[in-house]
């Protein structure tokens, strides 16, 4: 059986960081990181007693049935295949996580793959529980640990073939000794864009426990946005959406408090930040990710007068500015305005001295992950339509869009700007 498995084994170098992979009787311990795969056979049907097992909901123990998951990928590693459900736990401090869920991902015909940061030998000198955990999750023959396993280069230990339909991450935070947003930050933004070139493309789901105030998802002003990690942002940076967020209430030991076999508090109301990749369906509006920026019409007499628009549905109607706005921007793209208003300027070298039409435009990722780069290449081929098909000249055009923010905080935003 031994020769069997290690058969079904293929390793993956890469220079950096080494892996040790426990689930043999004995570990295999190479100088480069290496991974594990399962030697796979046809998918089996979930009993009864297994599929009860897998919850209806998404709490903190939520695995996906074989049932219910769309059909992995197929691989091909050896004179067998399989198709399979996986897992991949990252980080998952004293393993206490991942020794929860063993079992029943075991009953539902799902493959496990834990691992974390240290290695064997540092991960028993810090955690009190290790040798129970890694028993445990040694003890079903689908599941394997990886040890020395850095959750910002999955992407350089696993194989442009392989894939998870699942990639979990339970309060990931950096290991500083003081807390530091950006590195923080830094720590996730490039766990989603590692984590996302080993997730399935089609019904593939990572998820991130944060705490209450971590994520940004409920910030309520501008400024508790920018101090918080702003999740939102960093998976559209890494061509994911977020979503959904599902309470979070653990059942585990939460024990890994910067490296230590510490319990660290989680906040009032702890969530799992739910991504996957847009394929085209579109998320709830309050979790987009959004950018802004004026668009001032300089209201010319003699442009009025040449107009082809009715002068009363240009100066009372946002319909016009709004269906430009929409032929330029990309499908998946959502434009709004909120504002519309008429100012006049006091006269300067830059603007002429006669009133002005001021629409703010919102543009959001509907179902795409949309950058600032392309919300401001919006911005761009507006302005260039609005003076080619209104006839009108604008004031300070050219102006980069804003930063991003959440579609949430859009209602404070023009509460301020009114």
């Amino acid at each position: 059986m031994r020769s069997i498995v290690l058969q079904s084994l293929r390793l993956f170098v890469c220079s950096g960081i080494s892996t040790t992979v426990k689930g043999l009787n004995q570990p295999l311990i190479r100088k480069k990181p290496h991974f594990i795969a399962k030697r796979f056979c046809s998918q089996k049907s979930v009993s009864p007693d297994a599929s009860s097992a897998v919850p209806s909901t998404h709490d903190s123990n939520d695995i996906p049935s074989a049932a219910a998951a769309s059909p992995p990928s197929e691989y091909r590693l050896g004179p067998e295949s399989e198709l399979e459900p996986r897992i991949l736990v990252v980080g998952d401090g004293d393993l206490s996580y991942s020794a929860s869920i063993a079992s029943q991902s075991s009953k539902s015909d799902i493959s496990l793959v834990a691992s974390v940061l240290e290695s064997e030998a540092e991960h028993a000198r810090v955690y009190r529980n290790s040798q129970q955990h890694i028993q445990s999750i040694s003890s079903f023959p689908s599941h394997h640990l990886l040890f020395e396993t850095d959750a910002t280069r999955l992407h350089q230990q696993f194989p442009s073939d392989m894939s998870f339909d699942r990639i979990i991450f339970n309060f990931p935070h950096w290991l500083g000794k003081k807390s530091n947003n950006r590195y923080n930050r830094e720590l996730l933004g490039n766990f989603l864009a590692s984590a996302s070139q080993v997730l399935k493309q089609n019904g593939g789901e990572i998820q991130v426990a944060l705490r209450s105030e971590q994520g940004g998802a409920h910030s309520e002003d501008l400024v508790a946005w920018k101090t918080s990690w702003k999740a939102a942002e960093l998976a559209v940076d890494a061509g994911l959406m977020l979503r959904r967020l599902d309470p979070f209430v653990p059942t585990y030991d939460v024990s890994s408090y910067r490296g230590a076999d510490k319990k660290f508090h989680l906040g009032v109301k702890p969530e799992r930040y739910i991504f996957t990749f847009p394929n085209g369906r579109p998320i709830d509006r309050d979790l987009q990710i959004c950018y802004r920026h004026e668009l001032r019409i300089m209201l010319d007499p003699a442009c009025l007068d040449a107009s082809p628009y009715p002068k009363d549905a240009l100066l009372n109607d946002d319909s016009i500015v709004l269906d430009i706005a929409r032929s330029v921007a990309p499908e998946g793209v959502h434009v709004e305005i909120p504002i519309r208003t008429q100012i006049t300027p006091t006269p300067g070298k830059n603007t002429a001295h006669c009133p002005l039409l001021v629409f703010l435009l919102v543009y959001g990722g509907d179902s795409i992950p949309l950058q600032r780069m392309e919300a401001d290449s919006i911005r761009e081929r507006l302005e260039e339509a609005v003076k080619t098909r209104l006839g009108f000249p604008l004031a300070k055009p050219g102006r980069l869009v804003s930063k991003p923010f959440p579609y949430v905080l859009l209602r404070k935003l023009v509460r301020d700007y009114s």
